[in-house]
């Protein structure tokens, strides 16, 4: 699979596969082998919990003031501004995917 990503969008996909897998070793060591598996609302909170820490740091960087330069020649101004994306997706705006995909699991 082709993972497509501007500035630091891959924390996307990143933050709720390390949120889940801190979910599942701390659940299953507090309880029992398996209990995050076997409790799919488990997994829908450690995905609402990273869908929330994608849309603080998407915002956060997304929002970020960018560089203005002045055309000499023609006094036009441009701003450059690094993008953080994931498939083309603002990061903030990937939470929804994520959000979605809890809901999916607390479902299924």
């Amino acid at each position: 699979m082709l993972i497509i990503w501007q500035g630091l969008g891959f924390l996307a996909i990143l933050i709720p596969v390390v949120i889940s897998a801190l979910a599942q070793a701390t659940s299953d060591s507090i309880f029992e082998h398996g209990f995050y598996t076997a409790h799919p609302m488990m997994q829908m909170v450690a995905l609402l919990i990273a869908a929330a820490a994608v849309w603080v740091l998407g915002a956060r960087l997304n929002n970020q003031p960018g560089q203005i330069l002045v055309d000499p020649k023609t006094g036009q101004q441009i701003e450059f501004k690094k993008k953080h994306t994931l498939f083309w997706i603002p990061m903030q705006w990937f939470s929804t995917v994520i959000a979605a995909i809890a809901m999916v699991a607390a479902f299924k």
